[in-house]
């Protein structure tokens, strides 16, 4: 995500373990790319309230991740839906040795799933077929 010059994130949040989405904001950088989302192949990509950021550029700290949505204008966000079926953020950070206000970098992307009441899945070459 990009932040254009004099624009926000546009969220509204609620800080514990993650950023839980609470309203998506008139104006913001995630109301414009949700507009980008609208009836194409990207639709399951588009933020909303309910969604969980466990990850902002590769930090999983909230405070941290706060201070990066201020701070930065190219945001890489994490976003999960529904109730994770793991700690994404810790799982991580055991796997691949970081803390969790590290940058991580793991070898996979996670693949936003289309339906509202499942979580992120994450795909990896390195899974046997049927466990991505």
């Amino acid at each position: 995500l990009r932040l254009a010059d004099g624009v926000d994130v546009g969220l509204d949040v609620d800080v514990s373990d993650a950023l839980h989405v609470t309203r998506i904001k008139p104006g913001g950088a995630i109301e414009a790319w949700n507009r980008q989302c609208v009836g194409g192949p990207s639709a399951g990509k588009a933020v909303m309230p309910g969604d969980q950021i466990v990850m902002v550029n590769g930090l999983t700290d909230p405070e941290a991740m706060l201070s990066e949505c201020r701070e930065k204008q190219m945001l890489r966000l994490t976003v999960v839906r529904g109730e994770p079926d793991c700690d994404i953020p810790g799982l991580w950070s055991n796997q691949f040795g970081g803390r969790s206000g590290d940058r991580l970098r793991p070898p996979f992307l996670a693949k936003a799933s289309a339906s509202s009441s499942s979580s992120m899945v994450a795909s990896s070459p390195m899974l046997p077929p049927g466990l991505a």
